[in-house]
């Protein structure tokens, strides 16, 4: 009887061991933990049991990119993604257990700032240790300048061999024979080695993420303090995601008892960010640009960096007065971690108190002001500060003031952003410009069709080609490119989608519903599939199969305010007007601008006699959308209406 009890579960454990013989290295590399939001609306609706025999599969669904490389290590384990570039060159990221930690675009901004700031504000860097290697891009960046010896902490073998992925951004960092790759605990390093330095970048990881905690003490920043040189500078990588004002002021006010004299820097171009850098400075100076302007052709080396000048870096500078920026509070310590307790409690945590806080506590000194506004009303310094932005992965919105520019000024705006374009994807919505989307649009078109045989992913270039001509209205050529991605990778759910939505507008509604239906198939939790197909299928009359998706697309996202409109419009032809007017009052409380759903509500308002409401709503609409033919025919007819009963 004892051996029949023990047998059942070794019984099933062979089962499972068969049915799942190794872990998936793709599902776990992504840290699913700890970006959930990202597939949540693909799980939502899924049983335990569905989830233990097909989890898997399930989320390989909403993955992207493909493993190049697996590595188990002393520090936990290494993973490289490759993420195809539908205009070329692929892009890469290195996670450590789960959590990005760099990449070859979304990180450059911070990877390269890191070892510029402090590089191009020494007098006479001669030796420099980075603690920790990950894509190996910032020690690679103080390799343009004249140092003797570059240290690298890194305590995994893991990481360096996935560094190997990132060497076309990373100046060969590696082969570089200034270069000591020391594999070690970073902090016994500076414990125990008898090495002064002139640079110290410490770029660990999440304080959350195992180890991490001890690289933010106040003992660790005394380690620091007292392996630096005189004129000594020290850079601290912190976020502002997942923390709170309590945790991030923490951080700043230990950093400020060991460095009273410091700045804390941005690394987004756009000033606006989440990655930050406290960058603490040993002797009495601070930004001296006169070193600064000795330093910039060292950095101007650099093929990551297109930095003109050093007053460009000015504008990332964000306080120069940490100790009242932070104020008074408890610190870190080893004997008293409050972060690593604090930290893990926040991974799901935004607090919008931190920029607050920045922005209102925030000083600067007069000459650092004095920079900051002359080179930022310069047109020429937006200019360069753009090429800046652009060479680092990070357009921001409004980066040249237009209406000021010259001709010639704005032509060589656009070109830079031409050529940006050739190679990267970006959000039109950043740029103001029609002329300058236009222009940046047709250059994509021409790269990818000339581009289309040699690049890895077809399916993700045609897919893209076919969203470039949807943007500029030419749906024949949409059509056809969305139809070549689904040939190749026939499972796309997005690419069904748009196929659908497309055909939808050409009125071919047979096909729409056709390619609707098989997004579902693919991604059943498809809010915005359930909005279109219902859409397609209330056009042909079929208002209950209809309502059923509407109603679907709402269980999903109560938030959708089309579904909401949609839902309604069908509600209304079914001689459902209250239930359709909730419908309606609903898609404008959460989006006041949808100019459909405010004519739906006033034709409903109409047909039950409430001019006044049924005037008010059209005018609105027109408000929204000017040339909107059917509401203003709508309006003037309840005028007509009102005016006729007055009498």
């Amino acid at each position: 009887m004892k051996l029949a009890f023990l047998a059942a579960p070794a019984l099933a454990g062979l089962v499972l061991c068969f049915y799942f013989p190794v872990w998936n290295r793709h599902l776990l590399a992504k840290g699913r933990y700890h970006r959930f939001k990202e597939i949540k609306a693909s799980v939502k609706s899924r049983g335990w049991l569905e989830a233990l025999f097909h989890g898997p599969e399930i989320l390989a669904k909403s993955e992207r990119g493909e493993l190049v490389y697996y590595g188990d290590g002393i520090g936990g384990f290494t993973t490289v993604l490759r993420y195809p570039n539908p205009l070329g060159e692929a892009h890469y990221a290195m996670i450590n257990s789960g959590k990005t930690d760099a990449s070859s675009r979304g990180d450059m901004k911070t990877q390269t700032v890191s070892a510029h700031f402090p590089m191009l504000f020494h007098p006479n860097p001669k030796t420099v240790m980075v603690l920790g290697l990950a894509s190996g891009v910032t020690a690679g960046e103080s390799l343009y300048y004249p140092i003797e010896q570059l240290d690298v902490l890194e305590i995994g073998q893991q990481v360096v061999e996935a560094s190997d992925f990132f060497r076309p951004w990373n100046n060969e960092v590696l082969s570089n024979p200034r270069t000591n790759l020391i594999i070690q605990d970073g902090r016994a390093h500076l414990q125990l080695t008898g090495r002064r330095y002139d640079v110290i970048i410490s770029e660990p990881s999440n304080p959350w993420m195992a180890g991490m905690a001890t690289l933010f003490t106040r003992d660790f920043f005394g380690l620091v303090d007292d392996r630096l040189n005189e004129d000594g500078i020290f850079v601290q990588f912190i976020h502002s995601y997942q923390m709170d004002w309590p945790t991030f002021s923490l951080v700043g006010r230990t950093f400020t008892r060991v460095f009273p004299n410091s700045v804390l820097v941005v690394t987004e171009p756009s000033t606006v960010g989440i990655d930050y850098l406290l960058i603490g400075f040993k002797s009495n100076d601070r930004l001296v640009l006169d070193i600064a302007k000795q330093n910039i052709i060292y950095a101007q080396r650099s093929t990551s960096v297109s930095l003109a000048s050093p007053e460009l870096l000015y504008r990332l500078v964000v306080s120069e007065n940490l100790q009242e920026l932070f104020g008074q509070g408890p610190v870190n310590t080893d004997n008293w971690p409050v972060l690593e307790f604090a930290a893990p409690k926040l991974m799901y945590y935004d607090d919008p108190a931190i920029l607050r806080n920045i922005q209102s506590k925030k000083w600067l000194s007069p000459e650092t002001k004095s920079i900051v506004e002359r080179i930022t009303a310069d047109t020429d310094a937006q200019i360069d500060f753009a090429a800046y932005a652009l060479s680092v992965n990070a357009p921001f919105r409004n980066m040249v003031e237009l209406s000021k520019t010259t001709p010639s000024q704005k032509e060589r705006f656009f070109k830079l952003l031409q050529t940006y374009c050739t190679n990267e994807t970006v959000e039109f919505e950043l740029f103001n410009d029609e002329e300058l989307i236009e222009r940046c649009m047709s250059v994509q078109i021409e790269t990818i069709e000339n581009r289309i045989d040699g690049v890895s992913d077809k399916a993700l270039s045609y897919y893209f080609l076919a969203d470039l001509y949807r943007r500029k209205g030419m749906l024949n050529e949409a059509v056809a490119n969305y139809s070549k991605s689904l040939q190749i990778k026939p499972d796309n759910a997005e690419a069904h989608y748009n196929l659908g939505y497309n055909l939808t507008s050409k009125g071919r509604l047979d096909e729409a519903i056709m390619h609707f239906s098989e997004a579902l198939r693919i991604k059943p939790g498809f809010a915005m599939a359930h909005t279109e197909l219902g859409y397609a299928l209330a056009h042909q009359g079929k208002l209950n199969k209809a309502v059923e998706h509407f109603t679907e697309a709402l269980r999903i996202n109560p938030d959708n305010a089309r579904a909401h409109s949609n839902f309604g419009a069908a509600l209304a032809n079914q001689g459902k007007l209250n239930e359709a007017i909730e419908h309606f009052r609903e898609a404008v409380r959460i989006e006041p601008d949808r100019a459909e759903a405010h004519s739906n509500l006033a034709g409903v308002f109409a047909h039950q006699g409430k001019l006044d409401e049924a005037i008010a709503h059209f005018t609105e609409a027109l408000r929204i959308r000017p040339d909107f033919v059917e509401a203003r025919k709508s309006l003037e007819e309840a005028l007509a209406q009102k005016r006729k009963s007055e009498k």
